[in-house]
């Protein structure tokens, strides 16, 4: 008796170690994770299991988990746009515990990036852009691409029975400075989400061609000088902190259109473009 009241009192002795010892990962699925917590970052949180000090480190995306408790008492508690750090049961702070949250991830970022192809009203061509957030949580950011484009076309000449081709002309630079909004920063997936409106500035040659049945007739080269904007939608996609591949896209419509400063009618407006660019980031 006295031996089985003192390998039951060690082992209840044991389990009160290995709970007080460990961290526990509470996933809003109901799942709950015995573990030692390494790191959390924006993205995600980094972990040994309790049970595998020396094995492998495993990590769970941050949404995917409603709270841990750590082995000194303390919690953290994961809600949207408004998480609680190193608090008690009832939400009041202990003591806060050093790691990297979504509080303190990348600030004053800036992106610069390279549009191989982008498409407008006036055709395909290619352009740059820059980024820069606005604000501490990196929710709305000042967005500024410039690009040219040129149109390609063609018509068929009956006097020669050959059909006449125009590659590359028609150049068009526009610069279209705006707003993005930023509408998943809390989300664990590496591509971010924005909506958000341009103002569209052009100045460049538009070709009129006035051909008849026979392919007779004359082109006029004109200036064209353009004023519009455009409601956005884009995304970008991080492979690695740094690098990130953009898409781009927005509709809108013109309310100055001049050729020769002549004014001529509303316009609609389009931008579609691929991005590949690079984010520096400072942490604070």
């Amino acid at each position: 008796m006295k031996y089985t009241k003192f390998f039951c009192g060690c082992f209840f002795l044991f389990l009160g170690l290995h709970a007080i010892a460990q961290d526990r990962i509470y996933k809003k699925d109901g799942d709950i994770i015995e573990a030692k917590v390494l790191k959390i970052t924006v993205e995600e949180i980094s972990f040994k299991r309790f049970d595998s000090p020396d094995g492998p480190e495993y990590s769970v995306p941050k949404g995917d988990v409603m709270k841990i408790k750590y082995n000194n008492g303390s919690q953290d508690i994961f809600e949207e746009n408004k998480d609680k750090i190193a608090v008690n049961e009832q939400g009041k702070s202990i003591g806060a515990k050093k790691y990297k949250d979504s509080k303190s991830g990348p600030k004053d970022i800036n992106t610069i990036s390279f549009a191989p192809l982008v498409v407008t009203e006036n055709g395909y061509g290619f352009g740059f852009s820059y980024e820069r957030t606005l604000d501490k949580r990196g929710w709305v950011s000042f967005y500024c691409p410039a690009m040219i484009t040129y149109t390609s076309t063609s018509h068929y000449n009956n006097q020669t029975n050959t059909t006449e081709y125009k590659n590359f002309y028609n150049p068009m630079f526009y610069i279209m400075p705006g707003i993005k909004f930023y509408t998943n920063l809390n989300s664990t997936n590496r591509t971010k989400h924005s909506i958000g409106a341009s103002l569209v500035m052009g100045l460049g040659n538009k070709t009129e061609d006035n051909y008849d049945l026979y392919g007779s007739g004359t082109s006029n080269n004109r200036a064209r000088f353009m004023l519009g904007a455009l409601a956005t939608y884009g995304g970008n996609i991080f492979p690695t902190n740094h690098l990130f591949i953009g898409y781009d896209g927005g509709f809108g419509l013109s309310y100055l259109n001049n050729y020769d400063n002549s004014s001529r009618p509303t316009t609609g407006l389009i931008e579609l473009s691929i991005r590949i660019g690079y984010r520096f980031t400072k942490k604070k």
